[in-house]
């Protein structure tokens, strides 16, 4: 007989959107290699999932974002996304980021075009 996973509970918050648009910004200070620019050009995919570390004793932002491709920093969210995005976070909302669009033209990024997607995992099964 199969047992029943329970359904995880919906947040208490209805105004938390169910997504979240943003972009990444930062990314020539944290690439600065000719190796890690092709390491992340190898792994940019659409998809890909993004690991988010908030950063409240940030001293240029106390909403700082860091955004993070596997164990690499790759940039911030922009201060006006990361004012929307902190709160949410920091309340505990189950977002999960990823990778929505990025321009490639040959070995060049243009990195002003990496959009982030984040979901609201409300419904999922734990």
């Amino acid at each position: 007989m199969l047992k029943r996973l329970p359904m995880r509970k919906q947040s208490k918050s209805k105004s938390a959107p169910p997504f979240l648009l943003a972009s990444i910004t930062g990314i020539q200070y944290w690439v600065t290699s000719k190796a890690d620019l092709r390491a992340l050009q190898r792994r940019l995919k659409t998809g890909l999932k993004l690991r988010i570390f908030r950063e409240p004793k940030n001293k240029h932002d106390r909403y700082a974002c860091a955004v993070y491709v596997g164990k690499k920093q790759v940039g911030y969210f922009p201060r006006y996304d990361a004012r929307q995005i902190a709160p949410l976070i920091d309340s505990g909302q189950p977002y999960k980021f990823y990778l929505l669009e990025f321009e490639r033209n040959g070995p060049i990024i243009y990195w002003n075009t990496l959009r982030v997607i984040g979901i609201r995992q409300c419904d999922s099964i734990t």
